[in-house]
């Protein structure tokens, strides 16, 4: 995240949306990157871990080099 910082890297998201599943929950979004003026998807898929924090159990995200 430094290297990323340092040269100017920062992404905006829209449309944001939660979709319940089971225990977890799947955000959804549109991830605008700054540096290199593209829109992607991303989703996340998050639920409570060890009965307490809550924790990342699936990524899905799409980069352009």
């Amino acid at each position: 995240m430094p290297v990323a910082r340092q040269r100017g890297e920062r992404s905006t998201f829209s449309s944001v949306a939660f979709t319940r599943e089971g225990d977890a929950v799947r955000i959804s979004a549109s991830r605008y990157s700054l540096l290199k003026d593209y829109t992607s998807p991303i989703t996340l898929k998050v639920a409570a871990c060890n009965g307490n924090a809550w924790g990342i159990l699936e990524e899905i995200s799409e980069s352009r080099p």
